[in-house]
């Protein structure tokens, strides 16, 4: 709470206002953001972060549309090459739903039909846990990434039926 307090009064606004516009009740005017911004002495990637966060949620593109983009011959035929080369491979989006995979990626994540194609399910079963590099780093990463991408809004909310609480 005191940096809370600390980055309102350089800031020159309430610290209430700050916890408004954590919570999403309000929306920040650009202006507020970019004080906030200073105040807080967020290195750019924060910043950018933080301005990112801000701008209105974008509408995602349905993942049949998305899979009927990737599943092309010659995307199909390079996942066939880098399975052969022994590479795991797949075509996903940022949320992880699975649009095309070679062999050894489906060896690894079996069941992506059961889990709706989204890889997330799979990514927590021991088999990927013995297999992945960085297994604990990549979980946390994933994590992260879906809570920054699923945050609550009506337009983003139909996309994360494939992203469902109980297959994690």
């Amino acid at each position: 709470m005191e940096l809370c307090c600390g980055a309102a009064r350089r800031a020159g606004i309430s610290a209430s206002y700050i916890t408004k516009i954590e919570r999403m009740r309000t929306a920040s005017q650009p202006d507020t953001l970019e004080r906030l911004i200073r105040s807080y002495d967020l290195d750019p990637m924060q910043a950018r972060h933080t301005r990112e966060l801000c701008e209105p949620p974008i509408d995602l593109t349905p993942v049949a549309e998305l899979r009927d983009r990737v599943t092309t011959h010659e995307r199909l035929a390079h996942l066939d090459y880098l399975d052969h080369n022994g590479v795991l491979a797949v075509y996903a989006d940022p949320l992880r739903n699975v649009f095309a995979a070679d062999t050894s990626f489906q060896y690894v994540f079996p069941g992506l039909d059961t889990a709706h194609s989204n890889w997330v399910a799979r990514y927590f079963q021991p088999l990927a846990e013995q297999v992945a590099v960085q297994w604990d780093h990549e979980a946390d990463y994933i994590i992260a990434t879906l809570a920054s991408r699923t945050r609550p809004t009506p337009r983003i909310t139909p996309s994360r039926e494939s992203v469902r609480p109980s297959a994690l």
